[in-house]
């Protein structure tokens, strides 16, 4: 029809001048006259022109085409706003209920017991612990921890500013891509979903940085590179799962470099990492072939369903939630056939479909879907989880971009339908509706443990833990019926669950039943020293163990529990030294035994402990031995000491005090002890009571006159307080018991040469330091100053290039030579004269 011709040519022009698909553009200009006409083919003259006439009138055309243009952007313009503020209030009406939750569930950890976000902790240190504060034994997400650090700055404790900073993040997330699903609520309501937020928040700002850029043509290969490895190393400090974005930007370019005709250089680094993760955590791991991998691979298709129905969530989905599949015949396998029919059909459609922008869409959406979850996928490396709803949060861009491409694709094949566009935009609104109501629900779940682990039973009431959580609760309350009765379900459901029945075990304690509690702790014990859970090598007599810390505690509960009875101290003392066999760091061990020797009459062996404990460095443990050592003997001599030092090589100030009062407490039950002194001596100087300190460093002196610490400490308070004649005798005290005594050597050379202005001493003094440490520079360099101010500018330059070669490069020394060259020449050039 000609009617079309001006629609085919000056619909292209506008298209390109506005950078939109031609079919899009021409689909939507059809349907914007067939509505203005009544369902009618428009019959405006000016379009109903032949193609000569369309010709004829490009003037025309051209001045339509520059107002067209005007109205689109501003049209675009109001859209961006309007779209901003619903999709703004919607997240906000959704998650109003998300600021006033409680720390839930891994939020305890990540943040009430996380000293990394003190202030008193040194930022540095978020470089080397993890997620939760430990030495690097999980999660690494430096970042997101700054982000809790600052948090607690601001705010301590309260969790409605952790709350705020998430759905804020989660704000500006939908604003570039995506909005309400309901399985986000996890990553935005639990505060520990920050690393998902703030991971997808930067991939995003990348990804669009870099499509900007690559459609201007401006990036070079170079600012690529640099782009991808920033981008990389920033989002691996955010969460692990950031190393996608490497892959997924690299995929982006490949399709970028597609439709310019352009081979794209293979820079991928593939790695992987093995995890050390517990059965009950992800049970397929430790099954065998084929059962591990039909039950990986039909996680596949549980994810998705929780995509596509999100009404049963759930926190946690370790231990039974999802039962093996250990038969082909298993009719769970029909699930996991169509979730990889379904991608094949996807992929299929993306390689034979006739518009490559269409394709472009559908690749897009199905690398966003299913690549970032790989990583939780157990493909490649096991993770210690199931399902978690929050490592979908990426994905669900993907999933989120596929449900809009197939609306738009039924909208417009039903195009002339009006009841079928409106019974499709009508189910496009219902499950908006429902989705923003279910997440409003959810959010409720989730504000306080009780309410998140029992909705979590109702979901899947196989999952021991669940049971557990919602008992430890209970326990919280001291409500300890209510909690024994989810403990012994959990039991029931998970026989082999050794936190299980310790936590039994322990609520018969706190409701006096010791004979059930004893038989509970038992049981865990026995199901602790299975083969499959810890090995002992018996020429060692060392355990290899994959045992949960938590799960030590049932040596503790059963010794503290048997030691009620005096008559089984020894057994309980058994089970304390099989404790620490198997975890020779086990702190609560070692102090809990230490209380039981001391029981037995023992005090002496619980003191040996603290020294054990202050010889491999262990010196909190330390102070906690010789405090129960002075608990059960308040004149026990050495813990009285020992426990003085330790607080002060820990720079306890809180401590101080006490540590004092038992040093002085020693002088009054024991002859006077020049150790005792010192250690006052020290505790006044780091009080700055320095007339105090000077009494007892006399003391201690008097007492034992090779007293080196304290001999050199005093002198150097005398000096400080620039009694420097008073401080040489101590000095040369020291240096006759302690002739190796480089810092007492030292601190004389410095009085002899700027107090005293003694050069001889001075470098008698200095020679004596270099021929105990040749290569003293400081030394060195303080033996050529006395040369100059003896007048020997032959030996200072001879002794300054001595020390420029020890140290070269020094300009200190450098410059003191070339101005003693200098005097030598000027005292040549005078002498000539």
């Amino acid at each position: 029809m000609n009617g079309f011709a001006f629609c085919d040519t000056d619909a292209k022009r506008l298209a390109r001048h506005h950078r939109i698909r031609f079919p899009d553009f021409t689909r939507c200009l059809m349907a914007l006259n067939v509505r203005s006409n009544g369902g009618n083919a428009p019959k405006s003259p000016s379009l109903l022109t032949s193609t000569n006439e369309c010709k004829s009138d490009q003037r025309t055309t051209s001045k339509a085409i520059n107002d067209t243009k005007s109205n689109h952007w501003s049209q675009v313009g109001t859209n961006q706003w309007f779209h901003t503020v619903i999709i703004v209030t919607l997240c906000c009406l959704c998650y109003s209920n998300a600021f006033f939750g409680q720390f839930v569930f891994d939020d305890i950890s990540a943040i009430k017991e996380n000293r990394d976000l003190r202030p008193e902790t040194p930022v540095k240190q978020l470089l080397s612990n993890d997620f939760w504060g430990q030495p690097m034994i999980k999660s690494y997400r430096p970042v997101c921890v700054f982000t809790f650090r600052i948090n607690y700055l601001l705010h301590r404790l309260h969790p409605f500013g952790y709350h705020l900073v998430n759905v804020m993040l989660h704000i500006i997330d939908c604003l570039l891509y995506v909005s309400i699903h309901p399985i986000h609520t996890e990553a935005v309501t639990s505060i520990v979903g920050r690393a998902e937020t703030l991971c997808s928040l930067f991939y995003l700002l990348a990804l669009l940085s870099y499509s900007s850029a690559t459609k201007r043509r401006t990036l070079t290969r170079e600012l690529r590179t640099m782009l991808d490895t920033n981008g990389f190393i920033y989002l691996l400090l955010l969460k692990q799962i950031g190393n996608y974005y490497f892959y997924r930007l690299h995929s982006h370019f490949w399709l970028h470099s597609a439709r310019n005709k352009e081979s794209p250089p293979l820079q991928y680094a593939a790695f992987t990492k093995l995890s050390s993760i517990k059965k009950f955590d992800n049970p397929a791991a430790y099954a065998e072939w084929p059962i591990r991998q039909m039950t990986h691979n039909y996680l596949f298709a549980v994810n998705a369903w929780l995509l596509l129905n999100p009404m049963n969530l759930c926190c946690d989905w370790t231990m039974g939630t999802v039962p093996l599949l250990n038969s082909i015949a298993d009719i769970r396998n029909i699930a996991t056939i169509f979730f990889y029919f379904s991608l094949c059909m996807m992929a299929w459609q993306a390689l034979i479909h006739r518009n490559r922008s269409d394709s472009i869409v559908i690749i897009i959406g199905v690398t966003l879907l299913i690549v970032p979850f790989l990583p939780a996928s157990n493909l490649f490396f096991y993770v210690g989880f199931v399902v978690a709803e929050r490592v979908l949060y990426i994905p669900s861009f993907g999933f989120c971009l596929l449900i809009a491409f197939g609306t738009c694709k039924l909208y417009d094949h039903f195009s002339f339908n009006r009841i079928a566009r409106m019974v499709i935009s009508l189910a496009l609104i219902m499950l908006i509706i429902g989705h923003c109501c279910r997440t409003v629900l959810r959010n409720n779940d989730w504000s306080n443990e009780l309410k998140l682990f029992s909705s979590g039973m109702r979901i899947n009431p196989h999952n021991a833990k669940l049971f557990n959580n919602v008992g430890h609760v209970w326990e919280s309350e001291r409500r300890y019926e209510e909690a024994l009765r989810f403990f012994l379900q959990a039991t029931h459901i998970q026989p082999d669950d050794i936190g299980a029945y310790l936590n039994v075990g322990r609520a018969y304690n706190n409701l006096k039943k010791f004979e059930l509690a004893e038989q509970f702790f038992r049981k865990a014990k026995d199901l602790l020293l299975t083969p499959e859970v810890t090995h002992h090598h018996p020429s060692t007599s060392s355990y290899y163990a994959r045992i949960a810390p938590s799960h030590m505690s049932v040596f503790l509960n059963l010794a503290t529990l048997i030691s009620q009875n005096r008559s089984r101290l020894k057994e309980a003392e058994l089970l304390y030294s099989q404790a620490i066999r198997m975890k020779p760091d086990y702190v609560d061990a070692y102090i809990n035994r230490a209380e039981l020797l001391l029981k037995m009459n023992q005090t002496d062996a619980a003191e040996k402990l603290g020294v054990v404990a202050i010889e491999s460095g262990r010196l909190q443990e330390a102070v906690a031995y010789f405090e129960t050592a002075i608990h059960y003997d308040p004149e026990h001599q050495q813990a009285l000491l020992n426990y003085a030092i330790v607080v002060q090589d820990l720079s306890r100030i809180d401590l101080y005090d006490l540590a004092q009062n038992r040093l002085k407490k020693l002088l009054t039950i024991a002859p006077p002890s020049e150790r005792v002194y010192f250690h006052l001596g020290m505790f006044a100087m780091n009080s700055k009571q320095y007339e105090q300190a000077e009494k007892y460093f006399r003391n201690a002196i008097q007492i034992r006159t090779d007293f080196r610490s304290a001999t050199f400490n005093l002198a150097l308070l005398l000096s400080n307080a620039n009694r420097h004649l008073e401080a040489v005798p101590y000095l040369e005290q020291l240096i006759h018991y302690h002739p190796d005594h480089t810092k007492g050597l030292t601190l004389l050379c410095d009085i002899m040469i700027n107090q005293i202005k003694n050069m001889d001493q001075a470098e008698i003094c200095y020679k004596r330091i270099l021929r105990l440490q040749p290569r003293n520079i400081q030394a060195k360099h303080n033996l050529c100053v006395v040369y100059v101010e003896q007048g020997h500018l032959d030996r200072a330059e001879q002794c300054l290039s001595e020390a420029a070669a020890i140290v070269p490069s020094q300009d200190y020394i450098d410059r003191h030579l070339k101005i003693v060259r200098l005097r030598i020449l000027r005292m040549r050039q005078t002498a000539k004269r």
